[in-house]
């Protein structure tokens, strides 16, 4: 925003201070909110009450405030410098300089010359100490400060740039023209950041030291177009006619940070992937036989952080038998340069069983000879267990007589057991994926699979019933189950039938069916006979 600046109806002293001086030609200062401000007025000190929605600026070397403003009028500021206690320097700010940055020369009328330089400082574009100089260290100078890779400023004194190479305007957007003789904390220093810098400088002029001087540090730097970028800063005094400057080497480090953000959202996405797969780094430093362990690693052989993994005490975990297989694995690895994998169980300190896959290779240096071996451990005791239960169900469905016939979601055989395959008259070698589902069941049962079985396997996941099936070409009885089998989203991807031979069962009931129908008249035969004798035997024993 430009400020238009306005004198307050009243006369106040001009501070002559080095910092006064310089600061009281810039707008875009840092302003200091505050309710009252000491003012030297004719070196009478008055105080200054703020209404409350008012900032000022003070002169970080005197104390005298240079400028205020209101929230009521954020067009407008308002001009009222104290001063030393010397009557002779009064300069009265009824002068007229709207619309002006003067900086303002005890010598002049206030504003009567706006572009005057401050006496002492350097002329523009020029950089130098109080050692002797000539012009060929100048340009020697001049060149080495267009060829190196960082930004380089400097600053005389009062803080006004004095140097600006083509990787300052590159990185900071300001031509050379553009910059040279402003003042730096108006161009790339952010305003809440510039008060400090004042304070710095002046402490500067005063002690010639500084906490930030020779040293690097990163802070934010403000562009041109006013967006920030991060920058790293090396900072040295300079002596100079009239005071001490400051020169300091510039180095945008924005690709820097961009990459390590990068860097640490693909470190946080690998270690967020390496938790759900469990898997883990770990690296072995053949010179020393260091061990280093991932978080994971350690989670996976059951230890903490304190715990100290050595080769020795890696191959301990293993059980015996394993132990020789991972030790071959690793030398013959580092031999012949080639990854190698195992997987192997291990004993955690508190006895769990733990199955892992390790996975190794060896890195060597450009001489050939080994330097590291790295790799991943993957704990896969699930798949492990998931395996044996598989294979243990496999057995059981290789062995058992009944027949079992598993179909994709679009109801084509996909497995038949050996049963059912013998049953049928398949050999081991026959491709059962050319039947469908339905092959084997007779039109009574397929017609019962589309209005009875399948709307209640995908209601409810199964169906139990008994049915007649397809053996050989020959209708059989069989007790007849149906489930389906979904995937993660809740989709069916395969059915399985297991069906049992029940036809002796339904003849041994026809037979018992059968015998019990012929029994029926036969026993009311006798029943009928029994009748006349129970009677007559009731009467007799009546009439005794």
């Amino acid at each position: 925003m430009e400020y238009a600046v306005h004198a307050l109806e009243l006369d106040a002293t001009v501070c002559h201070c080095e910092t006064c001086r310089r600061a009281s030609g810039g707008a875009g200062m840092a302003w200091i909110a505050g309710d009252r401000a000491t003012l030297r007025l004719y070196g009478a000190v008055h105080t200054w009450r703020s209404s409350g929605h008012a900032a000022r600026q003070l002169c970080p070397e005197c104390g005298s405030q240079l400028f205020r403003l209101e929230d009521t009028r954020p067009e407008a500021v308002d001009v009222a410098l104290g001063t030393l206690d010397d009557a002779s320097a009064v300069r009265s700010t009824r002068s007229a300089f709207a619309n002006q940055r003067p900086r303002w020369d005890a010598r002049g009328p206030l504003g009567s010359q706006p572009l005057a330089p401050v006496p002492g400082l350097l002329a523009k574009g020029t950089l130098h100490s109080d050692a002797p100089d000539g012009p060929a260290r100048d340009e020697t100078l001049q060149s080495m400060l267009a060829s190196t890779q960082d930004a380089f400023v400097s600053i005389d004194p009062g803080g006004f740039i004095t140097e600006w190479n083509p990787q300052a305007q590159a990185a900071l957007g300001w031509s050379y023209d553009e910059a040279i003789g402003r003042p730096m904390h108006e161009l790339i220093i952010p305003p809440e950041m510039r008060s400090a810098h004042l304070y710095g400088m002046a402490r500067l002029q005063r002690t010639g030291e500084g906490p930030v001087l020779r040293r690097r540090f990163e802070v934010d730097a403000l562009h041109q177009d006013g967006h920030r970028l991060p920058v790293e800063l090396s900072i040295a005094p300079l002596r100079m006619a009239g005071g001490i400057g400051a020169t300091a080497f510039i180095r945008d480090t924005s690709q820097r940070h961009a990459v390590e953000r990068e860097l640490r959202a693909n470190q946080d996405l690998l270690q967020r992937t390496g938790e759900l797969a469990l898997v883990g780094s770990w690296t072995v430093d053949l010179p020393t036989s260091t061990v280093h362990w991932s978080p994971m690693v350690r989670r996976i052989h059951g230890v903490d952080d304190g715990f100290v993994p050595t080769l020795p005490g890696v191959v301990g975990f293993y059980e015996e038998g394993a132990q020789e297989r991972l030790i071959a694995a690793f030398e013959q690895g580092i031999e012949d340069g080639q990854k190698w994998e195992i997987e192997a169980p291990l004993r955690t300190p508190d006895g769990r069983r733990v199955w892992a896959r390790a996975i190794g290779n060896t890195e060597y240096d450009e001489h050939g000879a080994p330097l590291r071996v790295v790799g991943a451990l993957q704990d896969i005791t699930g798949r492990k267990r998931a395996e044996e239960s598989l294979h243990m169900l496999t057995q059981i469905l290789e062995a058992t007589p009944d027949f079992v016939v598993q179909a994709d979601k679009d109801g084509r055989v996909t497995y038949m057991n050996p049963a059912a395959r013998q049953a049928q008259g398949y050999d081991a070698g026959y491709d059962v994926t050319q039947h469908r589902f339905t092959d084997f069941n007779t039109p009574e049962t397929t017609r019962r699979y589309r209005d009875e079985v399948m709307p209640s396997v995908l209601k409810s996941g199964v169906w139990m019933g008994e049915s007649t099936v397809l053996v050989a070409g020959q209708p059989i009885a069989v007790d007849h189950s149906v489930l389906s089998h979904k995937d993660a989203t809740g989709q069916v991807v395969r059915y399985t039938a297991v069906m049992r031979d029940i036809s002796a069962q339904q003849r041994a009931r026809a037979d018992l069916f059968r015998q019990q129908r012929t029994q029926e008249p036969v026993q009311g035969l006798f029943e009928a006979a029994q009748v006349p004798f129970r009677d007559g035997m009731q009467g007799a024993a009546r009439s005794r």
